[in-house]
């Protein structure tokens, strides 16, 4: 009961506060793929350095921020009701 219980409170902090944030924005976009599976052969080039996709950020600083932020009110905002 007390498993269940925490469960169903998990994924409704995660549906209402998380999921429909600015997290939605950042996860949009095309997704390197072949044949449906990711793939991760993708080079960036920044100046005169490549990166290999897997280790860029994909998120900046001000980003993390204002999502932290919004998942932060909508935490207080779903405890307080």
């Amino acid at each position: 009961m007390k498993e269940e219980i925490a469960r169903k409170l998990a994924l409704g902090l995660a549906v209402h506060c998380v999921r429909n944030t600015r997290l939605e924005n950042l996860h949009a976009g095309i997704s390197p793929q072949k044949d449906g599976i990711p793939v991760d052969g993708i080079i960036v080039q920044s100046g005169d350095q490549n990166i290999a996709q897997s280790q860029v950020s994909k998120i900046s600083d001000a980003e993390m921020k204002e999502l932290m932020v919004e998942v932060v009110q909508n935490l207080y905002g779903f405890a307080a009701a």
